[in-house]
């Protein structure tokens, strides 16, 4: 499967409260708290589910894919900005989403992955060592 072509998308909540005890509260109900931000638009408070979140997190993609989310009935170009995870659980504590539009420019790190590595029998078998010329 080609990563690029993954669509994603979240199913967000509105929420009115915002604080500590509300996302605290949240997440004991089995939700994340989500703030959407960027595109000169006022901050947007959301949650979302937190099982569904965790599965997105493990696919790779994910993390520099832009994610659709509806905001006010409108699909919504965001990309993930930060993710704050418990320290030894694996809960998602908050999310941070940034509105995107192809008319401005953003810095997104995006991982590599290089084919033929693994096939390489000099590297493997013989010890020796494989460098990549990046100009």
């Amino acid at each position: 499967m080609n990563p690029m072509s993954t669509n994603f998308s979240i199913e967000l909540e509105p929420r009115e409260e915002i604080g500590s005890s509300h996302s605290r509260r949240l997440r004991r109900q089995g939700r994340v708290p989500v703030v959407v931000y960027g595109a000169n638009k006022k901050n947007a408070y959301y949650s979302a589910d937190h099982n569904s979140m965790i599965h997105n997190l493990e696919v790779e993609a994910f993390h520099s894919a832009i994610i659709d989310v509806k905001e006010n009935g409108k699909k919504q170009g965001t990309i993930l900005r930060e993710v704050q995870m418990h320290a030894y659980k694996t809960q998602i504590l908050h999310v941070d989403l940034l509105r995107v539009r192809a008319s401005e420019q953003i810095t997104l790190r995006v991982p590599l992955h290089f084919e033929g590595d693994e096939m390489a029998p000099g590297t493997k078998v013989q010890g020796g060592i494989f460098t990549r010329l990046v100009t």
